[in-house]
This record gives C-alpha cells, sequence and structure tokens, in this order.
C-alpha cells in the first residue's frame, strides 16, 4: 500500500510541474482565478490571465510573474504574504490564506484573497505551491457603500437608489462573467476538485440523472451533511420531487442558465448559476454555483420601504402646509363669530360643531406634519424616567381598568434629548394602539432600559443604526398581535386594521414620524396571537435634565395697546389675524409679503412693538424681512408663525435658540396668549 501511494504522489508531482494548461483551462471554468508557482525554478510559474487584467494589465506585459506581483503589493501587506508563506512551508497545517492590497495600474486599491496550499517531496518540503485569488475589491467597495448608505439614508434616499442599482448591475455582470463554464472540461478532476474547494460560493456538480456527484465544502456547511450519490432535490433542497425551479433540463441541452432562488433549508435568497460540463464520452453534467444575496435583498427591501415613506412624507407634508392656512382661518372666523352677542342658539351650535370639525381637521394636520417630519420640535434634556412616571396616572384613566398597567423603569437610566410633548404623544399613541389590540382586557408592559448598540446587539436586533450609546423604551401588549404582511405597512399613513370610523390610521404613522425627527430607531416584534412591543431607541444626551419654565397668562390679560404688524400672504388668514388683535385694543397694520414690509417699517416715525410674520413667503421669507426690520427697530420683538417647518427658523425641524415660533393651526386664544407673553418678555 505505501508503495501505491508513493506512486500516486509521484505521478500527480508530475502532472502538477508539466500541465500548466490544464490550470489555464480549469481557470476559464471557474469562478475564482488561479496561479502555480514551481519554488525550485522561480521562473516556472504562471498566473491566470484575469490576475492581471484585473489590475489594469495586459497579460502579454508580464513575463517574470514573481518580481512584477511583489512590486504591485502594498508593502505591509507583502511582509504578511511572505510571513505566511514561510509559515506555510514549515508547517503544512498553518494555512496560507490572506486578504492582501494591491495597486491598479491607475493607482487605485483592489483587494484580493490568496488561498494556496504547497506540493511537497517525498521529504516533506514543499516544491510547488497551487492557490486561487478572489477579487475582493467589489465586496469592499459594496461593503463601505452600505456603511455610507445606513448614515444618510434619511437625507439621500434618491442617490443611494442609484448607487444600490449599480452595484447590483455590477455584481451581476460580474456573476455573469464568472459563472461561464467552458465545454472542453475534462482532464484531472482532482485538481479541478482542490480548487472548487477554494471557492468562498457554495457549489456541487449533479450527474444527467439528477445525482450529486460532488459538493465543495461551503456547500456542505449549507446542507449539513456530504450527500454524494444522493438525488439533488431531496438531499439538498429537501423536496420529495424535482424543484419546481430546476433547470437540469435546459443545462443538458448544454446551456448555461442563471436563476433566483429562495432555499426551502434555510429561506435564504441566492443567485445560482448553472453551467454544462461536457466530458469525454459527450455525457454532460451539471456544476451550480449559489452565492448568497439574502443580506442584499434584504437591503433592497429596506431601501424601496424607505423611498415609499419618504414620498408619502413629502406629499402630506405639502398638503398639511396648505391646509394648516385654511383651518386657521376657519377657527379664527369661527371664534370671532361666536363673540357676537346676537347669535341665535341654532347658528351658534352650528359654529360650534363647524370650530369643532376644524379643530379635528387640526388634529390630522399635525399627525400628517409629525409622519413627514415636519414639526417644529424644541427638544431638551430630559429624564425619561420621570416623564414616564408623569404619564402612568393618566395612561390608567385612557386605555381602561380592564388593563394592567406595568412600569418597570431602570435605576441610572441615561438623559435623552427630544421634544417632550412628541414624546408624550408617542406614548399616548401606543398605549392606544395597544388598548385597541385588547379588546377583553390584558397587560401592558412599558420599560427603560440602557443599550450600547455595538455590532455584535445591531446584528443580533437586526438594526441598522450608528453604534453608541442610546436609551431604549419599549410598550409591550398581550394583544392580538399582527401578522408579518400587516407589519411591513404598519408605519404607513392611513393605514388600519379598525373598523370603518374606528381610527384614521395616523396614530403609528406619528409615531414613527416623530421617532425618526428626533434621531430614533423604532422597531416592532409581532406574530399572531402573540401580542406586540414596540422597542424605540433613543440617542444619549450629555448633561443634567432641564427644568421646565411654564408660563401662564390670564384670560383677563390677553388685551394690549401696542402696535403690531401683521406679515401674510395669505390674504384671508392675514385679515383673521388683524380682527382678533383689534377686538382685545391692539393697534395693527399690515404687509402682504417681506418687501412691502420693510417698506412700511422705514417710513419715518413709524412705531412698531411687534411683528407677527409668516415664515414661508414669495420674494422674501419672515426671516429675512424681520432681520433688516429688526435693524431699523432695535427694540422690536418678532413672533414667527407657520405650518411648516422652513429652514429659515429651524434646523432639520429643530426651533433655532432665541426664536418667538407660533405653530398654524392656532385658535384666537393661543394666539393672544403667546403674543402677550412675547411682548411682555
Amino acid at each position: 500500500m505505501n508503495t501505491d501511494n508513493h506512486y500516486l504522489k509521484k505521478e500527480l508531482y508530475k502532472l502538477v510541474a508539466t500541465d500548466i494548461s490544464i490550470f489555464e483551462f480549469i481557470q476559464k471554468g471557474a469562478l475564482d482565478g488561479i496561479w502555480y508557482w514551481d519554488l525550485e525554478v522561480p521562473e516556472n510559474e504562471w498566473m491566470s490571465p484575469d490576475f492581471w487584467t484585473t489590475l489594469g494589465y495586459d497579460p502579454n506585459e508580464k513575463k517574470h510573474l514573481a518580481s512584477e506581483w511583489q512590486k504591485l503589493i502594498f508593502k505591509p501587506d507583502l511582509n504578511k504574504a511572505i510571513d505566511n508563506f514561510h509559515k506555510h512551508c514549515k508547517n503544512p497545517d498553518h494555512p496560507y490564506d490572506q486578504v492582501v492590497r494591491y495597486r491598479h495600474r491607475d493607482g487605485s486599491v483592489v483587494w484580493i484573497r490568496c488561498r494556496g496550499i504547497a506540493v511537497r517531496n517525498e521529504e516533506g518540503n514543499p516544491t510547488r505551491m497551487l492557490g486561487a485569488h478572489t477579487d475582493l475589491t467589489k465586496q469592499k467597495q459594496a461593503e463601505h457603500l452600505l456603511q455610507k448608505a445606513n448614515e444618510d439614508l434619511e437625507n439621500q434616499v434618491l442617490k443611494r437608489t442609484s448607487e444600490l442599482i449599480k452595484a447590483n448591475e455590477r455584481l451581476k455582470k460580474e456573476l455573469n462573467a464568472r459563472t461561464a463554464l467552458e465545454d472542453e472540461l475534462r482532464e484531472s478532476e482532482e485538481k479541478y476538485r482542490s480548487m472548487m474547494d477554494a471557492l468562498q460560493d457554495a457549489a456541487y456538480i449533479c450527474s444527467p440523472d439528477y445525482r450529486v456527484e460532488y459538493m465543495n465544502p461551503a456547500m456542505i456547511s449549507i446542507v449539513g451533511s456530504d450527500v454524494t450519490g444522493q438525488h439533488c432535490y431531496r438531499a439538498i433542497h429537501g423536496q420529495n420531487k424535482i424543484c419546481s425551479w430546476c433547470v437540469h433540463h435546459k443545462v443538458l441541452e448544454n446551456k448555461t442558465v442563471e436563476t433566483k432562488i429562495i432555499s426551502p433549508l434555510n429561506q435564504n435568497h441566492y443567485f445560482v448559476s448553472n453551467s454544462p460540463i461536457v466530458h469525454k464520452d459527450g455525457t454532460i453534467s451539471k456544476m451550480t454555483v449559489y452565492r448568497d444575496t439574502t443580506h442584499l435583498v434584504k437591503l433592497e427591501n429596506q431601501l424601496r420601504q424607505a423611498q415609499k415613506m419618504e414620498a408619502i412624507g413629502r406629499l402630506a407634508g405639502g398638503v398639511a402646509h396648505d391646509f394648516n392656512n385654511i383651518l386657521t382661518t376657519i377657527i379664527g372666523t369661527a371664534d370671532l363669530m361666536l363673540i357676537g352677542q346676537h347669535i341665535s342658539p341654532p347658528v351658534r351650535d352650528g359654529i360650534e360643531e363647524i370650530k369643532s370639525a376644524s379643530m379635528r381637521a387640526a388634529d390630522l394636520t399635525r399627525q400628517l406634519l409629525a409622519f413627514s417630519r415636519k414639526q417644529v420640535i424644541q427638544p431638551t434634556v430630559l429624564d425619561l424616567n420621570t416623564l414616564l412616571e408623569r404619564l402612568k396616572k393618566m395612561l390608567t384613566r385612557l386605555i381602561g381598568e380592564d388593563i394592567e398597567t406595568r412600569f418597570i423603569p431602570e435605576d441610572n437610566l441615561w438623559m435623552v434629548n427630544v421634544d417632550a410633548g412628541q414624546l408624550e404623544q408617542v406614548v399616548m399613541n401606543l398605549a392606544v394602539n395597544a388598548r385597541d389590540a385588547m379588546p377583553s382586557g390584558g397587560k401592558l408592559t412599558i420599560k427603560t432600559h440602557n443599550v450600547n448598540l455595538d455590532e455584535a446587539y445591531r446584528t443580533d436586533h437586526g438594526i441598522d443604526a450608528p453604534e453608541g450609546p442610546y436609551v431604549m423604551f419599549s410598550v409591550s401588549d398581550t394583544g392580538t398581535g399582527m401578522s408579518k404582511e400587516t407589519q411591513e405597512h404598519i408605519f404607513e399613513p392611513f393605514f388600519t386594521t379598525k373598523e370603518n370610523n374606528k381610527g384614521t390610521g395616523l396614530g403609528l404613522a406619528s409615531v414613527y414620524g416623530i421617532v425618526k425627527q428626533n434621531n430614533g430607531i423604532i422597531r416592532l416584534y409581532s406574530e399572531p396571537g402573540q401580542g406586540a412591543t414596540f422597542h424605540i431607541y433613543l440617542p444619549r444626551a450629555c448633561g443634567e435634565a432641564e427644568k421646565e419654565e411654564k408660563v401662564t397668562i390670564p384670560a383677563n390679560r390677553l388685551s394690549g395697546s401696542e402696535t403690531i404688524l401683521i406679515v401674510e400672504d395669505d390674504i384671508c388668514l392675514r385679515k383673521v389675524i388683524i380682527s382678533i388683535l383689534d377686538q382685545y385694543g391692539y393697534a395693527t397694520f399690515e404687509a402682504e409679503d417681506g418687501l412691502q414690509a420693510l417698506q412700511l417699517c422705514t417710513e419715518p416715525d413709524r412705531t412698531l412693538d411687534l411683528m407677527i410674520t409668516d415664515v414661508v413667503m414669495p420674494q422674501m421669507n419672515g426671516k429675512e424681512s424681520a432681520d433688516q426690520i429688526v435693524s431699523l427697530h432695535p427694540n422690536l420683538k418678532v413672533l414667527f408663525i407657520s405650518g411648516y417647518t422652513d429652514n429659515a427658523i429651524v434646523h432639520h425641524g429643530v426651533l433655532s435658540k432665541g426664536l418667538n415660533f407660533l405653530e398654524k393651526p392656532f385658535t384666537p386664544e393661543r394666539l393672544l396668549k403667546k403674543v402677550r407673553n412675547v411682548l411682555d418678555q
């Protein structure tokens, strides 16, 4: 037996040493490039042409391979590669496998993974090296693009869509180019299989009667065992008959076929290349190579959902912007009419109904603005435990006594920098959603927790967010739960699972918008019949909790005698504001835009105490005109009004420090209190 082994080794050694053409043939059918190096005669070496084309060179230019590739590799990587090579030569158990950087002809960096094995003589000394190389540049570029995309997805959705499409196109071209298998594959099965073993993609070979002839290690790791000799549809795919997506018959016609499948074994997505292998006797086997695209498909779905939510948000924000002016006019006019002394009860009731309907519409626009992240927010550093403890009694009254409410705070909870009013709205909406999911009662649990989003945590919980410290609070219920189909739409505006006239479908949409506008992350975990849990992550804030300062203006102190300039391009709304202020003793004059306001304020002997201005106006916005008018009247106070977040006074929806702001739609009482508060500052 030893004599036979010695003979086989000797014959294999001769074959490796002489037939370089075999390597060329194998390289044409493999997904990776291969190389060969005679350690005793360094000039006797070979690299597949794609190695040089990958680096931007014509393979015919490079004759002295060892010296040439060593010049192109980055020096730190070259030292590591040489050190790894010597260790492998001394110890066969030490793998020769590293990723190194090469300098492309155009100066760019090319990442290549190099793997190899030493062929040893009878004394155990290495005489030759066989190996494979894989271009990882696109993979590294894709990882870089993915990291960048996660950081600015909110602001660059369209740009990232283009990048992802281009990445997909490049990947498809790469796979198409690398999966073609030449018809002449006929010799050296052992060497061919050794090259297959070096591939990082899963691969197997199937006979014409669907039996597995060979599996590489990557394929075995997916299946769980070597199933050579068994039918591929049963052993690999777990089917009792030929798979519905099988292209075996097409490959037997000497065709290369590419498909995409979802594996029944692990539910992963794969890009599959099926290529024919023509044997000497004319029979054809099928070589199948699997590339796992699960993560890429997941990213495509996330990006598609983000695009849809962004488009809906823009539409909702635009509608709410225009509607707020109309609502403010209706509410103000209704209130002015109710002040009248000679209104009959039926007319008064009708006006009250108009006002009530307008207030409901105002709530809807607020929710639309919350979803589209166009509300003006005033974040403060606060203790989330304190806020939730304050809301606990209110929640009990809101959801009913048949639901047990539990609050489990974490000690020493970190601070967060959020808009307190918006955060209260989030908790209330989630509590109402939980109540509706528990019509027969149940348990509502709210927890807080300090969390460090490191790579492991983000992977385990499926969170795409920057690393760092976060404060997480969860709202869980024991209700009916949700299917996967429902969860895909749960944050979309106007989507609801409730009966008609029992919800607007904006509650969770506004929760989503508020969390995003406050730089947070929201995740939902639910199964039918198992309840639902919403996890909200808010970035940790530094500093101590800020004290709330509430200013209360008594109803009998809403009037005044100061002079106020009203700048509003909507004539109906401008007239309503003037009527309200006139009713309460203020002297008013008006301008339809910023330019007209500036002209009025340059008139001699013009006295002015307060300027009320819309932010978004044609020709000159409210902030620009206010700055110029204040330069003429240094003691002038300014109150901005708007139903839309404009970059003139906010940055990403956050109100600039020191500015007075009143969000549309507002009631006459809110306007009068705000005016009095600004004048009395």
